[in-house]
């Protein structure tokens, strides 16, 4: 099935004589699955033909997500300075337009850092922060003891602050699982790093069932595979089972 959504959503986001508000929900939506499948090269092929037969025209330019990443991510897996593509396809983006000015601030900010760094779900490197003085109260006490609301309360304080370790206890502790998708994904990030790959593992499946759509073309948690640390985590029965809970049907033209 898989397979098939892939090749529907390509032969509509390359039907040039189409409507665009077709094309570019289609072409992203492709773009997406063709990360999740770990086809960078081939994302990266399809967001710069995108771009440059649709970037002057509508809502595309207001777009940053996924064509930032698949713009990065082929660069940065083969160890390249992605900066000429994305000033390419800048070029075909009014100066003005949301991507456009994106992509020119990320080119002059890439020298030295890691280019996934400014894809989606960067998160494992989100600065340390004090937390506010009620949520520190709440760490002095029995974890164990606190209310639902307090925990979870206490878990989105800790991934706003950054404050992994005070995360790592609540999901120890208590058995409780953070609440949130990206809360998830970020914690499961530092289980990667300390090297706690089976907690990391079922983590990562948690935070797949968490994951919703946020638009129209947004079909799979692509970011997993996309951020190294959280690609670390991916396994086949994580894949199996994001892939089986695929749907098209909200991809506008999508369907025959």
């Amino acid at each position: 099935m898989s397979e098939q959504n892939l090749d529907r959503l390509l032969e509509v986001a390359r039907h040039r004589e189409g409507d665009p508000d077709l094309i570019w929900p289609a072409a992203l939506a492709a773009i997406e699955l063709l990360l999740w499948r770990d086809h960078a090269e081939q994302a990266r092929e399809l967001a710069l033909e995108t771009l440059a037969g649709l970037g002057e025209a509508g809502r595309l330019a207001a777009q940053t997500v996924p064509l930032t990443d698949a713009l990065l991510t082929a660069a940065a897996q083969c160890g390249e300075d992605p900066t000429p593509i994305l000033l390419k396809a800048a070029d075909n983006l009014p100066a003005d337009s949301v991507l456009g000015k994106q992509l020119h601030w990320i080119a002059g900010k890439l020298p030295g850092r890691d280019p996934r760094e400014f894809g989606l779900d960067a998160q494992a490197n989100l600065p340390r922060r004090p937390l506010r003085p009620r949520e520190h109260t709440l760490t002095g006490r029995d974890l164990t003891a606190l209310t639902p609301g307090e925990r979870d309360g206490l878990w989105k304080a800790c991934h706003h602050s950054g404050q992994h370790e005070i995360a790592l206890r609540l999901l120890r502790e208590t058995g409780d699982q953070p609440p949130r998708y990206a809360i998830a994904t970020w914690l499961v990030g530092h289980l990667v790093r300390s090297g706690d790959l089976d907690t990391a593992r079922s983590l990562l499946h948690h935070a797949g069932r968490l994951w919703r759509p946020s638009t129209l073309w947004d079909i799979v948690p692509y970011p997993m595979m996309v951020q190294p640390l959280q690609h670390a985590a991916v396994t086949d029965q994580l894949r199996d089972a994001v892939e089986d809970r695929i749907d098209i049907s909200r991809v506008p033209g999508a369907l025959p």
